[in-house]
This record gives C-alpha cells, structure tokens and sequence, in this order.
C-alpha cells in the first residue's frame, strides 16, 4: 500500500500549522501511543538499572514538531495512562511504583525535555542543538533521582552519572541523528 503525496502533505500540515482542536487530541493520542510503544522497546545493560529505551527518539520527534503546550500535554497524558495502572512505562510497568524506583527521574524528565525542545527549536532554529538541550535536561533529571535513590538506599551518589548518563550517550546522539533526519524530511514534505 502506498501513501499518497496529498495524505502526506495533510500529515505534515497538522503537525506544522494551525491546528483545530481535533487535530491537537489525535496528534496528542498518537504521541502518547508513541511513547507508550517506544518504551516497551528496551534493552537491559548490567552496569545500570536503567533501560535502554527508544522513548528519546519520540520524545526528539515530538519535541521538534510539536509546540512546547501540545508537547508537554501529551508526556502527562503519557504519564497519567500509566498511573492509573496502564502498562505504559518501560518493560510493561505501571503505577507510582515506577516513580520510587532509579528511573523516575527519566519520567518526569520528559515534561521538561517536551518543553524545552520546541522552545529552544524556536530560539536557535537548530535542532541538533535544541535536541542536545533536550537530552541534557533528561540526564539532569535521570542523575538527580538516581542520586537521591541511591541516597536512601544507603549507597554512593556519586555513581549515579555513571549510571544515568554515560551508557546512554552514544545511543542517545544517534537517535538524535535519526530523529533531525525524520524532522528535516517532514519539514521538506511541507514547503514542498
């Protein structure tokens, strides 16, 4: 089956211009189906309890075609569906259990990284740089919970870039590149 240019142009408009109410819940619901699906792809490495997810990837994608608002109302929508027990978060969990664990921090990370993405993509009109912004603010979030994880567990916070940042970075700059790529060919479909 082939996607008709005209399905694609409709696609790429919704995303790009003014949007109706409608085309803000579908594009809000297809996002938090995207954050949901990418989280059940994960992979564990032994030196961290945090999985390797493709969530970065969606959540680089929405952060460049979204605004800041509709970004931002999407992750929560994301995180309410998996409070109130739908398997949504990494590896099937559910629940505020997710938040006391290591990787609560990557959770509430993706509110701030869903703001800061489109607001830094407005700014500098790089995304390469506002997805690095993106990224630094998900580590931030990600170091700051492991440390206090690893603090009421009795263990050493120091650790916890090692854990919540380095294993992560190589991975996370290609899904970057991927994602700038998919954003620039969106972008192409519309000035087209």
């Amino acid at each position: 089956m082939q996607i008709k240019q005209k399905e694609v142009f409709m696609f790429t408009k919704a995303i790009f211009e003014e949007k109706t109410l409608k085309d803000k819940i579908i594009l809000s619901m297809l996002a938090t189906l995207a954050l949901a699906i990418t989280a059940q792809i994960s992979f564990h490495i032994p030196i961290t309890p945090v999985p390797i997810t493709l969530q970065v990837l969606a959540m680089l994608i929405i952060g460049f075609t979204f605004s800041e608002k509709l970004a931002v109302y999407s992750v929560i929508q994301y995180i309410a569906l998996g409070l109130m027990g739908l398997p949504v978060f990494s590896d099937g969990k559910n629940g505020i259990s997710v938040f006391l664990s290591p990787t609560g921090g990557y959770v509430i990370g993706f509110i701030l990284m869903a703001f800061i993405i489109p607001k830094t993509l407005k700014m500098w009109k790089s995304p390469i740089i506002s997805g690095i912004c993106g990224i630094f603010v998900l580590y931030a979030m990600g170091i700051a919970y492991l440390s206090c994880f690893l603090i009421a567990n009795g263990q050493n916070p120091m650790v916890s870039y090692a854990l919540a940042a380095v294993p992560f970075i190589g991975v996370d700059l290609v899904k970057l590149l991927i994602a700038v790529s998919v954003y620039s060919c969106i972008k192409k479909t519309k000035e087209s």
